[in-house]
């Protein structure tokens, strides 16, 4: 405010009230609604993602590939295509099930909301990825639960990071660094 009494103090005006009803032009484009008919559904926006990276680690078409020969989420498509069964007996499975009204699929890709369920033969590529540039665990977990799915997740995310020498390296620093040696 005191900013534009500086600036306003160098000009000769008279300031007069109009009332908003008097100020239409202004007041209908503040209100205008927008006039859009494509989806601006975030989950297409995260297909689309899935469909146009041509640097990412794993295409959509591997992850197809990858997941259509494992025997975990072989089953998973399927159940995800035809329906699912009453009763499905299995540890590895429990947790797609509990989900099971919540999986689609996307060209061979399960998705569960805007997340990619990652079958176990390219968790390792994902988690590679993911580790690039050494973040740390909360901005790993936060990248992973942005785009991919698998039981476990954020354990294997804290395996890493925990197992990881440069990490460790760099805590020691900051221990270092946020606790000085004082001698007397």
């Amino acid at each position: 405010m005191l900013r534009w009494l500086i600036f306003l103090n160098a000009y000769d005006y008279v300031i007069n009230y109009r009332p908003g009803k008097e100020i239409a032009n202004a007041d209908a484009l503040s209100r205008l609604p927008k006039q859009s008919t494509e989806n601006n559904d975030p989950q297409n926006s995260v297909i689309l993602l899935l469909e146009t990276i041509d640097n990412s680690p794993l295409h959509g078409e591997d992850i197809a590939r990858i997941a259509a020969k494992d025997l975990i989420l072989t089953p998973i498509l399927s159940w995800a295509c035809r329906g699912w069964p009453k009763s499905v007996s299995g540890e590895r499975l429990k947790p797609y099930v509990t989900r099971q009204h919540e999986i689609l699929i996307h060209n061979g890709c399960l998705l569960w909301g805007s997340r990619v369920i990652i079958s176990l033969q390219a968790r390792h590529k994902i988690l590679k990825e993911l580790h690039l540039g050494h973040p740390s665990i909360v901005r790993m977990k936060a990248l992973a639960q942005s785009y991919a799915l698998w039981p476990k997740l954020d354990s294997e995310i804290e395996n890493l990071a925990t197992t990881c020498v440069f990490e460790s390296f760099t805590e020691t620093i900051h221990f270092i660094e946020n606790n000085p040696v004082v001698v007397e």
